[in-house]
């Protein structure tokens, strides 16, 4: 059987999902032996943070050069275009000799001019393009529709973003594959798990301030908890943060515990008695199955792919409810059996489904049919 040879289009900024997934799903690719040569083609990219990185798992990675930069530069205010333009021609001629190339796209990464690029490349490569967020509307529907189909088979990570990407695109259906999100798993360290966490931008769509309220709740019952705060955190959402938490009383139960590298997050996840996942919006949550891979029981609100992916691993909540929250917290808080009861049932479906070589084979599955 031939071996392939893939190129990836992708975000490749440090610590950024969409950077970490295409890093991963290479690496487990290569582990089946079943691929000739995985290359990035990084067009928007400038950071060099992960060329050492890359390096080590045999990928050949682009960045542009000094000149490249300055052209962009004055070109910053119109470079759509002709930006548009140079990146397919350079993407053209860097996918040449591949059978697969496979583009990530998501809200921040590169952007719609790019995927247009990259859809009207020549026809001898299968186009692959995963989804890890539903960007478009309806009313590009009609206009992107002869575009749109060159795309030879589209990946999302749940069933809830496939029946989002078919109301928009429904001649699509037929080319959409649902393959879930990956995770490493980790070694299991015997910390205490003393601490209920967020990790995350702390922002309205992840729902902070439903999980504020539940905290005055639960204060006003006499039943307190700290909360542990994970992630970036914009000094505005700090400020924004602390006052809410000012006018309710509970300044001193919030941590900021700032931005982790990946071995810290899993270590602060074994910490973690709680994880609590209050979002109001999520196509699927990478955070959640890392959780699981770590054996923390999850309190999370029952809406897009996170049912999908939490399965019996968790407790499942209405989301924008602050009284149901605080509730579900204390119960858990109190409750170690259960706890420890949900953290097993987690790890054990992590490994059954989520780890990157299920998923890279599934991949491949994939790139085999097309080839056909």
């Amino acid at each position: 059987m031939k071996k392939l040879n893939v190129s990836f289009i992708s975000c490749w900024y440090p610590n950024i999902g969409v950077s970490d997934y295409t890093c991963e799903l290479m690496s487990a690719l290569q582990e089946l032996k079943e691929i000739e040569k995985i290359k990035i083609v990084s067009g928007s990219c400038w950071c060099e943070a992960r060329v050492n990185k890359a390096s080590k798992q045999g990928c050949n990675s682009w960045y542009p050069s000094a000149w490249e930069k300055i052209f962009k530069f004055f070109f910053r205010k119109y470079y759509n275009l002709p930006n548009s333009i140079l990146r397919a021609i350079w993407t053209n001629f860097k996918t040449l000799n591949s059978d697969i190339v496979h583009y990530q796209l998501c809200a921040g990464s590169f952007g719609f001019i790019s995927l247009l690029s990259f859809l009207l490349l020549p026809k001898k490569a299968k186009k692959v393009v995963t989804l890890h967020e539903i960007v478009f509307s309806n009313r590009f529907s009609k206009i992107l529709k002869p575009i749109i189909e060159k795309i030879d088979a589209v990946i999302v990570h749940t069933d809830f973003s496939k029946k989002k990407l078919i109301q928009i695109f429904p001649y699509l259906e037929s080319k959409i594959r649902i393959i879930y999100h990956g995770v490493k798993i980790p070694e299991l360290k015997h910390y205490l798990r003393d601490k209920i966490t967020f990790f995350g931008p702390p922002v309205e769509s992840r729902g902070i301030y439903i999980l504020l309220n539940a905290m005055t709740i639960l204060n006003e019952k006499n039943t307190p908890i700290t909360l542990h705060i994970y992630g970036p955190v914009l000094n505005f959402e700090r400020k924004e943060i602390m006052n809410y938490a000012e006018k309710n009383k509970i300044t001193e139960n919030i941590v900021f515990g700032g931005e982790l590298s990946e071995n810290i997050f899993f270590q602060k996840l074994q910490k973690s008695k709680i994880l609590i996942v209050p979002r109001l919006e999520a196509h699927a949550s990478s955070t959640i199955i890392k959780a699981m891979a770590c054996e923390t029981p999850i309190i999370a609100t029952n809406i897009g792919g996170i049912p999908e992916y939490l399965g019996n691993a968790g407790i499942l909540i209405p989301p924008n409810n602050a009284e149901v929250l605080a509730d579900t917290i204390q119960k858990l808080n109190a409750d170690e059996k259960t706890r420890k009861k949900i953290g097993i049932s987690g790890r054990k479906r992590a490994k059954r489904i989520f780890q990157w070589s299920k998923i890279a084979e599934k991949t491949l599955k994939l790139y085999r049919c097309l080839m056909l």
